[in-house]
């Protein structure tokens, strides 16, 4: 079963390898992010930053963060 972060991985692979996806592709990105915290999921952020350090995305880490809820 794929999760949450999988999906997250691939959709920041596709917004990279095609940028006329990428504004539908970080949409879908935020609203996973964003439905996680009411569900009570913790997201592995070590790895989607990994994911986002690969497509050298990671300043879009912050905004991630701020999607799924407020900072601790």
């Amino acid at each position: 079963m794929a999760q949450t972060e999988d999906i997250l991985g691939l959709k920041i692979q596709a917004s990279k390898n095609d940028p006329s996806r990428a504004v539908g592709d970080w949409h879908d990105i935020l609203l996973l992010v964003a439905a996680a915290a009411p569900q009570g999921r913790t997201l592995n952020w070590a790895l989607l930053e990994d994911y986002l350090q690969l497509f050298h995305l990671e300043a879009k880490l912050p905004d991630l963060k701020s999607a799924n809820g407020p900072l601790e």
